[in-house]
């Protein structure tokens, strides 16, 4: 089973993603639903429409990722099922987040074994994030264990990559061992092979990040976000395992100073997520919060930081402004008269 920590964030990072994640119109429920687990809601949105309100519904995401592909990342089988067999959607879709029923569903209502999706086919996927009992599946329906991607390689080599992003080494040694079995070429090497190049993921990682935090430095807040957005994108942010709370407590700072409210929170509580003992989380959500002009959840959020650092002075002095805040809006709201 997954790790329901990260199928939160997953979760969350999906939903947030959309463009229209606060609007609460059919396509995001739509979304929301699938992403869920809840069939009962797909089938009453879908109800009524047509092939074309269909393809409306499932004409929505980001980076390629839609309903059917969201509910896949996160394992919601029921979900798949309903948007496959019921609704008839593209079942050509790829998942980065693989699991084995989800796989066997969608090969079995006639997906393409070796598509093209993202950065390789299905088994370059499932190679990449030790997705054993899925590889198994593809394998046993033909996958071609030497299929080349650009991005990846083989998926052999997709495997041992990950071994230098924090996939276990048993983990990937158990998909070693499924890919050799089915004739995968031991022998293939490119410039990127594991030995040569397995840092450099790392090292471009730290660059951007030290040169995000001489953008924050020199107040040059856009510049920051971009170059932290460049390897903590949503993509990113799923493939790798996102533990440097650091760099969304400082991406979310950029969004402030940008007034981009919803974005500095979304990053807040990444970093909460992350970090949850660490006060700087809480004192970016509360800013957000300010930002939104919603006082009485900034207070909750710096109250909670000054219950992990009491006595605080920056964030007493946050807690005191926002309560302030929240006073003034109450007088102004008791005293506003609606004219007739």
């Amino acid at each position: 089973m997954a790790d329901p920590s990260f199928n939160f964030r997953v979760g969350l990072a999906l939903r947030r993603a959309l463009p229209y994640y606060n609007d609460a119109g059919p396509q995001s429920e739509f979304f929301e639903a699938a992403t869920r687990g809840n069939v009962r809601r797909l089938r009453e949105l879908a109800s009524g429409k047509d092939a074309e309100g269909k393809a409306w519904l499932a004409d929505m995401g980001f980076s390629g990722i839609g309903p059917l592909q969201a509910a896949a990342r996160l394992g919601e089988v029921e979900s798949c099922r309903c948007m496959v067999e019921e609704l008839g959607f593209d079942i050509n879709a790829g998942s980065q987040l693989g699991h084995d029923e989800v796989a066997r569903l969608l090969l079995s209502r006639g997906a393409s074994i070796d598509i093209a999706y993202f950065h390789g086919t299905p088994l370059h996927i499932a190679a990449a994030y030790g997705k054993a009992d899925v590889m198994k599946v593809l394998l046993e329906h033909h996958a071609d264990p030497n299929k080349v991607s650009e991005e990846l390689g083989t998926p052999l080599v997709a495997t041992l990559h990950a071994t230098s992003q924090g996939l276990a080494e048993s983990i990937s040694l158990k998909c070693v061992k499924l890919l050799v079995e089915a004739g995968a070429d031991v022998n293939f090497s490119d410039r990127d092979t594991p030995l040569v190049d397995k840092q450099d993921d790392q090292n471009e990682k730290a660059q951007l990040k030290l040169c995000g935090e001489k953008a924050v430095k020199r107040k040059d807040y856009r510049g920051a976000s971009n170059f932290y957005s460049q390897f903590q994108n949503i993509e990113l942010a799923i493939e790798m395992d996102p533990t440097d709370a650091t760099l969304y407590s400082n991406r979310s700072l950029c969004h402030l100073q940008m007034t981009e409210a919803e974005a500095a929170l979304f990053d807040a509580e990444f970093c909460i997520q992350l970090r949850p003992e660490w006060i700087k989380g809480y004192y970016r959500k509360g800013a957000a919060l300010m930002l939104l002009k919603k006082h009485e959840k900034a207070c909750d959020a710096f109250m909670a930081g000054l219950k992990l650092e009491p006595g605080n002075a920056e964030m007493e002095k946050a807690l005191r402004e926002a309560i302030e805040a929240m006073k003034k809006h109450h007088v102004a709201t008791k005293n506003f008269k609606p004219s007739d």
